[in-house]
């Protein structure tokens, strides 16, 4: 296997949004995002053995939802807002064992793309809720 895509029905909070708070809080988010990612992985990749050759570049990309409580639609956070989400990720993803590690000997490469606007995704009948896309896919060194 060459590259794992996955589609993720996780946002975190933004990275402003840990400012002052403890790391019980990090930590809650982030077993929230190691659950979430092991449910797609799951779901998208059922009874298979995923790893992949490293090392690897990773992409994420959000897209923008309602809120699950208001239903008002979310609104995108500046690109390096996401930096918490994506690390969060990562180590899900070492947790997993699809990568050995996060350190720079396995992963060659991160890319956070712009965060896709609900109006420019959604289309009738689709779920409402945000999700992230992450990409692992391994390069040739």
């Amino acid at each position: 296997m060459d590259v794992i895509l996955l589609t993720i029905p996780w946002l975190g909070p933004s990275k402003n949004f840990f400012k002052g708070k403890s790391w019980k809080v990090y930590n809650t988010h982030k077993d929230t995002a190691r659950e979430a990612f092991s449910a797609a992985l799951r779901a998208q990749y059922p009874g298979k053995a995923v790893t992949l050759a490293t090392p690897v570049k990773i992409t994420f990309r959000a897209f923008v939802g309602r809120d699950p409580i208001t239903k008002r639609i979310m609104r995108a956070y500046d690109k390096i807002n996401y930096a918490d989400c994506f690390k969060m990720l990562e180590d899900a993803a070492v947790k997993a064992g699809i990568i050995p590690d996060d350190r720079d000997k396995y992963v060659d490469s991160i890319e956070i793309q712009t965060a896709c606007p609900f109006k420019d995704w959604w289309k009738p009948g689709l779920p409402t809720q945000g999700h992230i896309v992450f990409e692992i896919k391994s390069v040739d060194k």
